[in-house]
């Protein structure tokens, strides 16, 4: 027989075979080797489950291509005609006295899963292999060489071993979080448990029993909504898996305690429930501690609720207090004229003319009006909504008239000074309005000029500006400016700065609000320079607000 015929095959091995120079080894040319020798090679060529033979006192080697992945990098192809201690040095240990056993006794051997570390891939690797050593006979009935056939099983063998450790490193959790473990056989309905779950639902042992006992011990209240997220998850909803919590009913004298019950249902290829395992925590700490929780957040809900109720009473207290005294000073000066008058009728002389009585009721007539405007201010303050889109007002004209009602406050010494872009836009917000917050920033700022210390010269200012749809103003004083935290609580309703009886605390507030339903903007802030500054934004007549 031919080197081409016995190496026949279109296989890697079969061509290496053929074109390896056997005159060179040992062995001799291939036409000299015996037919035992031919036909256990012809076998292991074509056979595809992974095979090697050692023959011949020197242990030629021989191998197929199922063998050629467990060689690595490193000793294929060389290996291919070789001796086995010059190849396999690492294991000889190992596998030299198998060998022996199988050349000199005949001796086979078998062995599973077992450990061989080879040097493959540049190192040495842990590889495992299930294989079992034969001895090969020649013509004479000798045994002539060692034939393995085997199977390497690291992939596997790693594979269960990285199993078995994430079981044991899902043992250790469970242990460690103190739940319980539960199985059910949903075909049977027999349930296995451990020791906690046995402990937990105070079950006579661990296995042997229907889910039916253990259903037996939660609370009757908790039953229906049990059965329904088990039954749930049985059906294959929620993915099979299955959270509640319940109760347990204790035993004699004892309180009932909360389990957290989670479940997943494994289901056969036709969508059928045959397994149900799960956990039970015990969680009767963390409801005590929500119950107190909760009761605490009541408790603190009460107490918020009552301190707001005295807040408001105080706060009503003060807007008493001070709309009293807002309408008291024009309603004595109103009483006061009106006793004059009368007394003027009954007197045969009067005492004034047609020009001072006239005066006298202006002045009465301007009392009547200012506890009217605390009236409506009130009103005002109280009405929700946005002004409408049809309100509009004369920005310069607004700012003029503002600017005359506040001089005769301000007195001589201090004049409000106007710096207004020539035709300043119509705005979205009523002229009466307009003047109305005008007036109320300008008093504030005359208030203000006159707290200043050292005494100087007093300043307000009025600068207004066409932007982009808008107008931008700012109301400016050169007084103490404002406390750092007074600038939060600034536009809060009946907030004042002022002594009981000497304002409502609704002046900004107001203007906060007015300016606020036409869509434009008012904040305050403190001057570099020092003093006080007012920043107010409004849209044009007809534009959308911000």
């Amino acid at each position: 027989m031919t080197a081409e015929e016995l190496f026949s095959g279109d296989g890697e091995m079969a061509a290496r075979m053929r074109a390896k120079d056997w005159a060179s080894t040992p062995l001799g040319p291939v036409d000299s080797w015996p037919s035992s020798l031919k036909t256990i090679v012809r076998i292991l060529l074509h056979s595809r489950h992974p095979m090697f033979l050692w023959w011949g006192p020197q242990l030629i080697q021989f191998y197929n291509d199922a063998y050629v992945p467990s060689f690595g990098k490193g000793k294929h192809p060389a290996a291919l005609g070789g001796t086995g201690r010059e190849t396999w040095p690492e294991i000889w240990p190992i596998i030299g006295p198998q060998i022996d056993d199988v050349m000199r006794q005949g001796k086979a051997s078998w062995n599973e899963d077992q450990l061989v570390p080879i040097f493959r891939n540049g190192r040495l690797e842990d590889v495992y292999w299930t294989y079992g050593y034969s001895p090969v006979f020649d013509e004479s009935g000798k045994i002539s060489g060692t034939l393995v056939v085997c199977t390497e099983t690291t992939s596997r063998v790693q594979s269960e071993k990285a199993l078995r450790q994430s079981e044991d490193h899902l043992r250790r959790v469970v242990e460690a979080s103190g739940a319980g473990t539960w199985e059910v056989d949903v075909v049977s309905g027999q349930m296995q448990a451990d020791a906690r779950m046995t402990a937990l639902f105070r079950l006579p042992e661990q296995s042997g029993f229907g889910f039916q006992r253990a259903l037996g011990r939660v609370h009757p209240d908790d039953r229906e909504r049990l059965s329904g997220a088990l039954a749930s998850a049985l059906a294959g909803e929620t993915q099979g898996r299955c959270l509640v919590e319940l109760r347990l009913e204790g035993s004699p004298g004892a309180d009932s305690r909360w389990v957290e019950l989670r479940g997943q249902v494994s289901f056969d290829a036709a969508g059928k429930a045959t397994r149900f395992i799960g956990t039970a925590l015990d969680i009767s700490e963390r409801k005590r501690a929500e119950e107190q929780l909760a009761e605490s957040e009541r408790l603190r809900g009460r107490a918020e609720r009552e301190r707001a109720e005295v807040e408001r009473l105080v706060l009503m207290g003060q807007m008493a207090a001070g709309v009293a005294h807002e309408v008291n000073n024009p309603l004595s000066f109103v009483k006061a004229n009106l006793g004059f008058l009368a007394r003027e009728l009954d007197s045969e002389v009067p005492s004034l003319d047609r020009t001072e009585l006239q005066s006298l009721l202006r002045e009465t007539q301007q009392g009547v009006l200012r506890i009217q405007q605390i009236v409506t201010d009130l009103k005002a303050f109280s009405r929700a909504g946005n002004v409408g889109d049809e309100e509009r007002g004369v920005l310069e004209e607004a700012l003029r008239e503002a600017s005359r009602l506040v001089s005769l406050r301000l007195g001589a010494g201090c004049q409000v000074e106007l710096e207004l872009d020539p035709a300043l836009p119509v705005v979205r917000l009523s002229q009466r309005h307009m003047v109305q917050v005008m007036v109320n920033l300008l008093l504030n700022a005359a208030d203000a000029v006159e707290q200043a210390q050292p005494t100087r010269l007093p300043q307000i200012s009025v600068r207004a500006r066409r932007v982009e749809e808008g107008v931008h103003l700012l109301v400016e004083d050169n007084g103490p400016g404002i406390p750092p935290e007074v600038l939060p609580r600034l536009f809060q309703p009946f907030f004042t700065t002022k002594p009981p009886g000497k304002g409502t605390g609704l002046g900004l507030a107001l203007c906060w609000q007015y300016i606020a339903r036409a869509g434009g903007t008012l904040h305050a802030e403190n001057r570099s320079e020092g003093g006080a500054r007012f920043v107010l934004w409004l849209p044009l007549a007809g534009a959308s607000g911000a």
